[in-house]
């Protein structure tokens, strides 16, 4: 569950892939033109690789899959490596898929991300802003030269994300690597190849038909967050 809940802070950053000149300009300028790029931005979809170290285990989980977002609220994960599993919302619904299990966990979206700091990206509104402190990473953080950093501190004291770190190419400006620090000493690094932009990406693609066998399970409550989060399943039928 811990997984789910940072890659749910860093999935919107993901679609915002955003391209802005470094130059010397001010971060006040350069966050503007972030949130102009993302507002031009409609769909997306990139091949990914995501590292989790979660502190109490200190070993690194690696997956790969693909990746699409859609405005408004649609997002769609297909994992491939080394377990085939599935993330897929309509914005209303989200379908959490295992095929291996043949089962599938149905949320509402608004309810799996009650806590998001991104909620509003998610539905395609709101400014990075209104959440976060942004400024410039510095060369402490031992990252090629071929990068410059955004370093992103959460405006709201109570989430569990201590901070965010945005790699951005400095010849195709765009976002490459998200690394999301969380308060409990985990963290998770997702990045991206084959990236592509306003593709026309269909409505489809984004909604999840409940293969015949598979079991499936209503939850009610938040898709993942804090340890006090409190959750309720029922199981609605399994098709045998």
């Amino acid at each position: 569950m811990k997984k789910i809940f940072i890659l749910s802070f860093s999935i919107l950053l993901l679609f915002a892939n955003l391209s802005f000149a470094l130059s010397e300009e001010s971060v006040s300028d350069i966050v503007s033109k972030l949130q102009s790029q993302y507002n031009k931005t409609t769909d997306f979809s990139a091949v990914f690789t995501q590292e989790t170290i979660t502190k109490s285990l200190g070993v690194p989980a690696i997956v790969n899959g693909k990746v699409y977002f859609k405005k408004p609220g649609m997002m769609c994960w297909k994992y491939t490596d080394p377990i085939t599993h599935e993330i897929i919302t309509d914005g209303e619904t989200l379908w959490y898929y295992f095929p291996e299990e043949k089962q599938v966990r149905i949320y509402k979206t608004a309810e799996a991300f009650e806590n998001e700091l991104f909620l509003g990206f998610l539905f395609g509104e709101g400014k990075l802003t209104d959440d976060f402190e942004v400024a410039l990473g510095g060369p402490e953080l031992d990252i090629s030269e071929d990068y410059f950093v955004l370093m992103l501190a959460p405006k709201n004291p109570d989430t569990v994300i201590e901070r965010i770190i945005l790699l951005v190419d400095k010849e195709e400006y765009i976002v490459n690597q998200i690394n999301t620090y969380d308060i409990l000493g985990n963290v998770s690094r997702i990045a991206f190849e084959e990236i592509s932009l306003n593709t026309g990406l269909k409505n489809s693609l984004f909604h999840f038909i409940v293969p015949s066998g598979v079991e499936t399970i209503k939850i009610e409550g938040e898709l993942a967050g804090p340890p006090e989060t409190d959750v309720e399943v029922e199981i609605i039928e399994r098709d045998d």
